[in-house]
């Protein structure tokens, strides 16, 4: 006996859409359509469903209820399975095409993000990429719930079912003032920096991280402020009000507001931190999904070379993680 679905396909992606939007009319304009015809959509799935997806509240917008959330990820592997279909069908499903939505957390979306967009302009003209960016908490969530197809984050504190490919390696350094007594060293030991005061960058896992790399040298820092802005941090320490530990490097050692920052090694240090193209173990496979991930992998590993401190994983560390990461 076939089975005959109470929802439509575009419903689920108007679903999809609400889910994005603070309000019911942010939707309708990103969906090109009225207020009135979206929430009578968003009404009839309701019913037909017999659940309720979203709370309406006038001042406050709209919010998805615990069932809406549990089945963000089951719409869009309907979607996907469609958009699978129909490639297969028309004959095209080598090629790239169609929206995707890649999460990357806040402080490497600027190191990587523009190169896989300008990538993707040049090589694949038929592929729409909406950037998310954030905490790694958040981006972590979106992906699980299928709100984004892959996901760029450090391979820490990842939900230990995520899938995941290793891209390169970041080892820590120290961020100083140009005037300070140990910026003109290659590697600076940090109990010599133990009474001075640690400006803390906190967007998660950041400040997790951090306290990692000082735990692997027996110290504990001096925190004096934390801050989830990564330019901020830079700009405190170029004013000389004191120093921190970070990941990201950017080529220049000059802050937003023109004063100089050295960023030297860290001395008796092992640790880097990976980063990783993440995937939902939640989404089912496509075709389509498969050769974006290529495309990613191709692109973000890549990138990496350019910059100080970062490293390719050994050629036998990406394999084991390409098989961990396989679906």
């Amino acid at each position: 006996m076939s089975f005959q679905p109470r929802f439509s396909l575009r419903q689920l992606s108007y679903f999809l859409e609400l889910a994005e939007s603070a309000t019911l009319s942010e939707a309708a304009v990103r969906l090109n359509l009225s207020q009135g015809a979206l929430s009578e959509s968003l009404r009839e799935l309701e019913a037909d469903l017999g659940l309720q997806l979203f709370v309406r509240r006038r001042a406050l917008g709209i919010t998805l209820t615990r069932p809406g959330r549990e089945l963000l990820a089951h719409a869009r592997n309907v979607l996907v399975a469609a958009e699978d279909f129909q490639a297969r069908a028309q004959g095209k499903g080598a090629v790239l095409a169609g929206r995707f939505t890649v999460g990357c957390y806040t402080t490497l979306a600027p190191f990587l993000m523009p190169k896989l967009m300008a990538d993707c302009r040049a090589a694949h003209p038929q592929v729409e990429i909406e950037l998310i960016e954030g905490s790694a908490e958040d981006i972590q969530q979106r992906l699980h719930d299928g709100r984004c197809d892959v996901a760029v984050l450090y391979d820490f504190d990842l939900a230990a079912d995520t899938l995941r490919d290793d891209l390169y390696r970041v080892v820590p350094h120290v961020l100083l003032p140009r005037g300070h007594r140990l910026a003109g060293q290659a590697k600076v030991e940090l109990r010599r920096l133990a009474g001075e005061r640690l400006i803390q960058f906190a967007l998660p896992p950041a400040e997790h991280n951090t306290q990692q790399i000082f735990d692997n040298v027996g110290i504990a820092p001096k925190v004096w402020l934390r801050t989830r802005n990564f330019e901020l941090v830079r700009s405190l320490v170029a004013r000389g009000l004191g120093y921190s530990v970070l990941l990201q490097r950017p080529p220049v050692e000059v802050s937003y507001d023109g004063h100089s920052v050295i960023a030297c090694g860290i001395a008796r240090l092992t640790s880097a931190f990976a980063v990783v193209l993440a995937r939902s173990p939640f989404m089912a496979p496509s075709q389509r999904l498969e050769l974006f991930r290529a495309f990613c992998m191709a692109s973000l590993a890549a990138a990496a070379p350019h910059a100080t401190g970062y490293a390719r994983p050994a050629p036998a560390a990406r394999r084991a993680r390409r098989r961990r990461g396989s679906t």
